[in-house]
């Protein structure tokens, strides 16, 4: 009888965890993300996937979101975990999709939206070291590789190369991994060159083809 009674409570435990997590993605405000039809039905869609183990994860915007890394890298687990127009708030809300399947590898890059949006230097930079104690709290054993800003139109020169900077040394600071994109991407105007990108901000094929060639090293 006791061992029947155990049995049931263990089984409702269960199922009271699995209702909390299958109902993350109804507890994460929206409200200020730009696309929050679009951000509220991903979130929702990572919530019903798993990652599998040993995984390589992808996390951030657009920039992210927009990359096919499990074809660029075919031999490997990848789970792309961007999404469109994010912000660093925005993966802070959302880490615990990440961290709950203790991936191998989390490849991140995010924070161009931030000044787009004119979120302040240090708020970007706080958040974004809010993002690495999550990871290392969550997923101890999980390497972390801080991609560097991408450049985008020459206005953003000077703050993404101060983040980028900052970047650098958090990296540094928190055993992280920092991976520096910026200047092979960057045209002689502060700009991002034309030949990888057809809007100054998002990627063509190029621009991705060159980006996993910067990062291939890291993956292996």
């Amino acid at each position: 009888m006791k061992k029947r009674a155990f049995v049931i409570f263990v089984v409702i435990i269960f199922l009271c965890i699995l209702g909390n997590v299958s109902s993350f993605a109804q507890s994460i405000d929206v409200s200020n993300h730009p696309y929050k039809l679009f951000f509220e039905r991903r979130v929702s869609q990572f919530d019903e996937l798993n990652i599998p183990p040993n995984a390589i994860v992808f996390l951030g915007d657009s920039l992210i979101d927009e990359g096919r890394w499990d074809e660029m890298f075919p031999n490997f687990k990848i789970a792309n975990r961007g999404i469109l127009a994010d912000r660093t708030e925005h993966v802070i809300s959302r880490i615990i999709q990440i961290t709950k399947w203790q991936p191998s590898k989390i490849f991140l890059m995010i924070g161009t939206n931030d000044l787009k949006f004119g979120v302040k230097q240090k708020i970007i930079l706080s958040n974004y070291e809010k993002i690495l104690e999550l990871i290392k709290k969550d997923a101890p054993k999980t390497e972390i590789f801080v991609q560097s800003l991408l450049p985008r139109e020459s206005k953003f020169r000077k703050p993404i190369e101060h983040i980028n900077k900052e970047l650098m040394i958090l990296a540094h600071r928190t055993g992280c991994v920092y991976i520096d994109l910026y200047p092979f991407f960057l045209d002689k105007n502060g700009s991002l060159k034309k030949e990888y990108s057809n809007d100054g901000l998002h990627l063509l094929g190029t621009g991705y083809l060159k980006w996993k060639e910067l990062i291939e090293p890291y993956i292996q």
